[in-house]
Parts: structure tokens; C-alpha cells; sequence
């Protein structure tokens, strides 16, 4: 505690700073998607129409209240840039504004402020759930009294619809901020500011807001501490009062000038009140009452005192969530906390004479130490406890889970739903379990119970987490004790599980006070075999992953554990994930097959060849020939048309063909692959001799392929030369023909490998290969007229040179050395040709053939 002259502070966690009188330079949050009301006057005056664009821009409307203000009304734009100018006034610079003006001049030009319900009832509409109100009458709460029948009854200044409006908003989780007056050295507040001291329903929803200020008008713009002292104290308001900086510079018509009053004290409260709401959108008026309150600078006497209510206003502060449940807020009852969704944090230690309630399907996250003597009372969602120490008895219901991040419970546990122990938890006063609940306990957590055990038949869940992060576990296990006692362990539990059904987890007591669980892997082939999802390529990406899984097992076994620390992480990610194969949902193992590359060399024989003429043929071969043959049939029907059909008198030919075919890679129990080829080719050959064509030929193909099942997609651009030769007798129908090829293949690769829903990696890489063929056949032609018949045999080789690759973005990633593919392979067709003489000199061929 120290005291400079004046006003004594008290607290030692936060300093004065009189650039940053109410702690807001830090904050960060601005009040987007909150909108907060002003009930003042002068917004409806011509005069400042381009003050509120300035300060307000699009953020600021105008409440049409039929309410005109003088030319002078500039009060309530100089409250309004308080609460949320983009000036550095503004503590919510981007909160919505809804501007009331509730001028009301008199018949002798005099003016004052009168609101009505209507008109509180509109800005409510409209989405006002936080109301600023900088006016009050000029006498203290207690010149009036609660007698109907007296002179000076309350209820003559208010309205009852106001009043009933006051309630119904308030009941609703509305809060009104006030100003308590600016008269020096009166103790007690304004009647409005001190309102639930008659009206006591509205306290739950209601802030008073004093201001503290230069000791004289000489000094103002003097923001030191030994210069500020209060307007008019707390009083009987002070278990709702709050202080804040008074004397603010305004610039209004292009003037400067500090103003000071209580005036634009409330609207620092009121801006703070909208960055609660942003950051905790589901709390209700009471809640960002008590974040304001508790959080306040204790200054004057300790505690809450007549004079300064809770203190000086700490908006840094209550940021972080309440600091105190406390009776004197909530009237007695328990916090209540309703989170629909999401995860929130209360960060300032908890202290207090009340408990908590938390309801809702989202999660708070406690960070602070937590002393509130209340209990807690866990219904619906999670509460995670990060810090050291937690005071309160706690009950999780049905629905509720606790997460206990070691700390220690000092008031017991009584468990009907989850309680997660995560590193080492402490509790105090006993443990107690229903057969409904649950332990959830992560691997080397203890679970140290002081004052007695009950387990009755619950279920215990072993998860394979140390510190937050997934932990690979061998097929020898890891053994830990999950839960301790001071004392013999009453009951054991009933069901034990794993988070994977990869896992196997054993529980034995150890002794009297002592459960330990072991948890060890499954054989993954085994875990596979047995689940949904078994089929040949699943089976195979198991087979690979139990060499993978047993390699790091030898590795960590011989206590080479830090060469395959990130393969360990990545296989910890893994061996969770397993858990939704037994479900039959295969995407890990599937992503895991690289299948690609088994399939690719199918690819890269589709993208050295040229097809066949006809679209039919080369989709019908499509996928069961290689590459290399399919040109080898191309250019046997080029040569078989030149030396069938007597061409010699045509002795150099130029030829092109173009294709485009789509079809399928499909293998029962792997992934199919969609493809789409491109090609073409262009030829030159020649009549060298009468019984012998050379030719050669260029072509160029491009072939893709997409796999489902998480199989990965291919583009493959081939480019290849081919000789080619005929030899046949003009009188003599057997011939002799094949062909000489060599092609470039570049194959760019791309799949997705899965670890967990929430880490993936794309391999991409690409692999150079070389494809050479070779090709002969034999036929006999025999001939009638222009129709040809030609029974025939082949050979073929084909060899593919396929690069090296490496997939680097996973551990899981695939590598490969240069490998080289060999295929020889016979055929005997026969093929079919007709050919078509025009009168006008142009001759047609139609050709077919079938081989096998």
C-alpha cells in the first residue's frame, strides 16, 4: 500500500501509470460484433453531424427519437467517443453505437434529458443489451425514501414503464452503466446510479461509475496520482460501484478543450463492458459486472469501502475474466457460466465466498489459482483447471467433464461423469466415483487421492498422451500408476479402455492403495485381419507398417531413441488414428499404400505408345497392353497397308495419327484409377528396295491418371522414336515385319499421406524414365480382290528404366532406387483389310484386326 498525497492504493500487482490512467494501452480487443447504446443528448444537433461521422464513421446510428437538441448539446458525443471513438478517448473503437438523443427542451428554451420505455425499448430491439447513461438527477439517493405516500417517495423520479423495463432488461442479461454525480464531497450517488437500493432485482445488472479527477479546475490535464481525488463516493451503492479516470481532451467543432465529470467515468466503464462481451459473446450483464468489478484496483480503505466501491477501474484486467465470486455481486447465489460452444479462459486467480455453475456444451479453461469457497457444480461441458491450486469442492455431473492439468483439488471430488488427469494431479478430501463415470488418465499421469477412494465398478480410459502430445507405444508396453491413495483403494473399476483399439491396456492393483495400468501395442497385421476394413491393400499396408512399427521398437529398445524421435511423434499420430480402421474407415491405411507406384509402370507403358488407329481398339486394349506393344500395332497397320496394298508406286509416305482415350487401372481390392491419354505421332517411311520399307517415326504422349482411396495422381509427358521395317515379296504373301523404339518418360507424382485427422502431408516428386521396345511379326496375307485376310504372329520386349525417387514432407514418405521393368510377351491375331478406289483417284482403306 502507498500513498502519495491523497488516494490510498493498495495493490502491489499493478502500478499507476497517468498516460494509461484506467489500464486499457495493452488490450488488444476493440469490440467488433457488440453494440452498445448511448442515452444522451446532442446526437440530433446539425452542428456536430460531421463530429459523429468522424468519430464513429458507418459504427454510429442515430435512433430516430424524435428528439432535437440546441446548437450547445454536445455532451453525448463526447460520452459516445468515450465508450467507442477511433480516437485515443475510445476504450471500444470498433463497437457498434446506437445513438439516443432524449433532449427535451422546455418551454423557457431550458433543456434537459428524459428517456422513455419506448425509446429504451427500440434500442433494445435493435440489439442494445449495454446501456450508457451519463445523466442523473442532482440530489443523492438518500434525500428520497421508499414511502408511497411521502413527498420525497423514489417513484416519483422514474416511470413505472421504465421501471418494468429496467427489470424485464436486467432479467434478460441486460446491464446499465451510470454516472454517481460530480458533486464533491457528498457521500452517497444519484438516485439512478443507486437504483437497486430500492429497486433490488435491478443490482444483478446495474454498475454506478464514479469519477476520480483533478482536485481543482487548475490542474486539470494534471492526470497524476496525488492530483486526482473522487466526485461523489460510492455510498450505499458500493457493492456496484466502480471508479475511472474523469478529465479526458475532447476536440468537438474543431476545438480541444478537458472536460471532467463522472460524465465520461462511465463511459470508460461502459466501453470495457463491450470488450468483455467480444471476448466472452455468451456472458449475460451480471457476468461482465462481475469481470469489471473484481477486477477493479483496490484504493482507500481495503476492500470494498463506502468511498470507492471496488476500485479504480483495470481494463487490462478484466479482459482475463473475474477475480472474485463473491456474494456481494451475486446476491447470494452461485456464478452461473453458460457456454454453448467453444473454449474460453478465466485467467486471474479466482477468489471469493460463492461457488460455480457451468452449464452449456463449451469449455472454460481456468488458468489462475483458484480459492472460491463455493462448490462447483459441473453439469453440462468441460472445465479444465491449469492452475496450481483449486479450492472449491467440485461435483461433475452426467454431461460434465474435468480436466485436471496437475494440479491440486483441495476439497474433493465426486465424479458422475469424466474427470481427465493429465501429468500429476493431487486431491484432497477424497475421490469418489459413481458406476456411471469415468477416469480418463494419460500416459506416466498419477492420480494422488488424500481421504479415501471409491471406484464402484467406473471405467478407467487410458489414453497414449503425455503433455498434451501423442506418445508411440511399443508392443512391450508402458506401465504406469494411474491412480494412489493414502489409503486402501475402495472398489476397482469395472471397464478399461484405450483411446485405440490399436492398444491394449491391463489394470492390476499393485498394492492396497495402488492401480497401475500398462498399455502396449497390438500387432497392427493382427488389429487389421480382424477389422472392417481387411482387404488386399489394407492387409499389405499393415504388413508394412509392423517391420516400420518393430524397427523403431529396436531402435528405442536399444536406447537409440534420439535418432527417431520425429519417426516415433509421427508413428505415435498413427497408432491413434488406427482406431477408426476397427470402424472400417480406411483413409490412414489407404493414404499410407502408395499404390501409385505400383500401378505407375502401366502408366508408362500407356505413355510411350501411339494406339491404334481406331478409338475402339485402343480403348478395348487400353490398360491390358503395354505401351511398347500398342505402337508395335500401330505401326504393323502402317507397314501392313504399304505392303498389302501394293503401294509401290508410292515409294516415300508421311503419316499422322492423333488420339484421345480415357478408361480405368482397376484391381479388386486396391483403388482404381481414373486415366485420360493424349498422343500423337508422325512417321516417314520409304519403298528402299522392292521388297523392303524403312521408316521412322516420332511420337509424343501424355497420360494421367487419378486413384481414389487417398491412391494419388500421376502426369506422365512421354516423347519417343521408332524404326520400323517391312520385308515381303510381291509375289510371295508371307512377310516379315518390326519395329526398333526408344522413349523419355518424366512422371510427376502427387499424394496425400494421412497421420490423424488433423496432420497430413502432400508427397510430391517426380521420376525420369526410359522405355525401349522391340517388336516382330510374321504373317501370311492372302488376298482377293482388294480385301486382304492376314492370320500373323508376334514378339515383343519392353524395358522400363524407371528413376529414382524419395517422398520427403513425411516419415511416412516412400524412397526408391532406380529400378528396371521387363516385359516379353507373344501374340497371334488376325487382321483385316479392305480397300476403296474412287473414280476421282482417292483410295480408302478400312482395317481391323483381332489378336490375343
Amino acid at each position: 500500500m502507498y500513498q502519495e498525497r491523497g488516494v490510498v492504493w493498495n495493490d502491489i500487482s499493478r502500478g499507476y501509470d497517468s498516460e494509461d490512467p484506467n489500464n486499457k494501452a495493452n488490450v488488444e480487443l476493440k469490440g467488433e460484433g457488440v453494440t452498445v447504446t448511448v442515452v444522451d443528448s446532442g446526437f440530433n444537433n446539425p452542428t456536430v453531424a460531421r463530429d459523429i461521422q468522424n468519430k464513429f464513421g458507418l459504427r454510429g446510428t442515430i435512433l430516430n427519437t424524435g428528439r432535437y437538441a440546441p446548437a450547445d448539446a454536445t455532451h453525448g458525443i463526447q460520452v459516445a467517443e468515450m465508450v467507442g471513438g477511433n480516437t485515443a478517448n475510445g476504450v471500444a473503437p470498433r463497437v457498434n453505437l446506437l445513438l439516443a438523443d432524449i433532449t427535451r427542451v422546455n418551454a423557457d428554451g431550458s433543456s434537459g434529458l428524459l428517456a422513455t420505455a419506448d425509446i429504451y425499448q427500440q434500442l433494445w430491439n435493435r440489439g442494445a443489451r449495454i446501456f450508457n447513461q451519463s445523466y442523473g438527477i442532482s440530489k443523492q439517493v438518500t434525500y428520497f425514501n421508499d414511502n408511497p405516500r411521502s413527498a420525497y417517495y423514489y417513484g416519483h423520479q422514474f416511470n413505472q414503464d421504465i421501471l418494468d423495463f429496467y427489470t424485464d432488461a436486467v432479467d434478460k442479461g441486460g446491464l446499465f452503466v451510470w454516472t454517481a454525480g460530480n458533486n464533491r464531497g457528498e457521500r452517497e450517488s444519484s438516485p439512478q446510479a443507486a437504483l437497486p437500493y430500492f429497486e433490488t432485482q435491478l443490482e444483478k445488472g446495474w454498475l454506478s461509475v464514479v469519477a476520480l479527477a483533478a482536485r481543482d479546475n487548475g490542474r486539470l490535464g494534471d492526470f497524476s496520482w496525488s492530483n486526482l481525488l473522487p466526485y461523489s463516493q460510492a455510498g450505499l451503492a458500493k457493492n456496484w460501484t466502480v471508479f475511472a479516470m474523469g478529465d479526458y481532451v475532447f476536440n468537438v467543432k474543431g476545438s480541444n478543450y478537458i472536460a471532467s465529470g463522472s460524465s465520461f467515468a462511465a463511459p470508460a466503464v461502459t466501453g470495457t463492458a463491450a470488450l468483455v462481451k467480444q471476448k466472452y459473446p455468451w456472458m449475460d450483464g451480471n457476468l461482465i459486472k462481475q469481470s469489471i468489478l473484481t477486477t477493479a484496483t483496490d484504493i482507500g480503505a481495503r476492500g470494498v469501502d463506502d468511498v470507492y466501491g471496488w476500485g479504480l477501474l483495470d481494463v487490462e484486467k478484466a479482459m482475463k475474466g473475474p477475480a472474485r465470486f463473491d456474494s456481494r455481486i451475486t446476491l447470494g447465489e452461485d456464478v452461473n457460466v453458460t457456454i454453448p460452444q467453444g473454449s474460453y479462459a478465466f485467467e486471474n486467480d479466482i477468489s471469493g465466498d460463492v461457488g460455480l455453475v457451468k452449464n452449456g456444451q463449451g469449455e472454460l479453461v481456468l488458468t489462475g489459482a483458484s480459492s472460491f469457497t463455493g462448490d462447483t457444480t459441473l453439469n453440462e461441458g468441460a472445465i479444465t483447471i491449469n492452475g496450481k491450486s483449486y479450492g472449491s469442492a467440485v461435483n461433475v455431473g452426467r454431461n460434465g467433464t474435468l480436466v485436471a492439468n496437475s494440479t491440486v483439488l483441495s476439497n474433493g471430488v465426486s465424479n458422475d461423469g469424466v474427470v481427465v488427469n493429465n501429468g500429476n494431479t493431487v486431491i484432497e478430501n477424497g475421490y469418489a466415483a459413481s458406476a456411471n463415470s469415468t477416469l480418463v488418465s494419460s500416459l506416466d499421469s498419477r492420480l494422488s487421492v488424500k481421504g479415501g477412494v471409491v471406484l464402484n465398478n467406473s471405467t478407467l480410459v487410458l489414453t497414449a498422451e503425455k503433455d498434451g502430445q501423442a506418445q508411440y507405444i511399443t508392443a512391450k508396453g508402458v506401465t504406469t500408476e494411474a491412480i494412489t491413495s493414502d489409503s486402501e483403494i475402495n472398489g476397482e473399476f469395472g471397464i478399461v479402455e484405450t483411446t485405440t483399439g490399436l492398444l491394449n491396456a491391463i489394470v492390476n492393483k499393485t498394492a492396497e492403495n495402488v492401480v497401475a495400468a500398462t498399455l502396449s501395442r497390438q500387432n497392427v497385421e493382427t488389429f487389421v485381419a480382424n477389422s472392417e476394413a481387411r482387404d488386399a491393400m489394407t492387409e499389405s499396408v499393415a504388413s508394412n507398417l509392423e517391420s516400420s512399427f518393430s524397427a523403431l521398437y529396436r531402435q528405442i529398445d536399444a536406447n537409440n531413441a534420439e535418432n527417431s524421435t520425429a519417426f516415433a511423434q509421427d508413428a505415435a499420430l498413427l497408432q491413434n488414428s488406427l482406431a477408426a480402421v476397427s470402424a472400417g474407415q480406411t483413409a490412414v491405411l489407404d493414404s499410407l499404400s502408395g499404390q501409385i507406384y505400383a500401378s505407375a509402370q502401366a502408366l508408362t507403358f500407356q505413355n510411350a505408345e501411339t494406339v491404334n488407329k481406331d478409338f475402339t481398339n485402343r480403348l478395348s486394349m487400353l490398360g491390358s497392353l503395354n505401351n511398347a506393344e500398342t505402337v508395335n500395332k500401330d505401326f504393323t497397320n502402317r507397314l501392313s497397308m504399304l505392303g498389302s496394298l501394293n503401294n509401290a508406286d508410292n515409294t516415300v509416305g508421311v503419316w499422322v495419327s492423333g488420339i484421345y482415350g480415357n478408361g480405368k487401372l482397376k484391381e479388386s481390392s486396391f483403388g482404381e484409377g481414373k486415366t485420360k491419354t493424349y498422343a500423337g505421332q508422325i512417321g516417314f517411311d520409304k519403298l528402299v528396295s522392292d521388297n523392303f520399307i524403312l521408316g521412322t517415326a516420332v511420337n509424343h504422349s501424355t497420360a494421367d491418371v487419378d486413384f481414389n482411396r487417398y491412391g494419388g495422381k500421376s502426369d506422365a509427358k512421354g516423347v519417343g522414336v521408332s524404326l520400323y521395317g517391312r520385308w515381303s515379296d510381291k509375289n510371295a504373301p508371307w512377310y516379315l515385319q518390326g519395329r526398333v523404339g526408344y522413349g523419355w518418360v518424366d512422371s510427376d507424382v502427387e499424394r496425400t499421406i494421412i497421420l490423424d485427422s488433423n496432420n497430413s502431408s502432400t508427397a510430391k516428386i517426380n521420376h525420369k524414365d526410359k522405355v525401349i521396345s522391340g517388336y516382330l511379326e510374321t504373317g501370311y496375307d492372302f488376298k482377293q480382290g482388294n480385301f486382304t485376310f492376314t492370320p500373323y504372329i508376334g514378339v515383343s520386349h519392353d524395358v522400363v528404366k524407371r528413376g529414382a525417387f524419395s517422398e520427403t514432407n513425411s516419415q511416412f514418405g516412400l524412397t526408391a532406387d532406380k529400378a528396371t521393368y521387363q516385359q516379353a510377351s507373344g501374340l497371334a491375331g488376325v487382321r483385316m483389310s479392305q480397300a476403296i478406289n474412287f473414280e476421282s483417284g482417292v483410295k480408302t482403306t478400312l482395317q481391323g484386326y483381332v489378336n490375343h
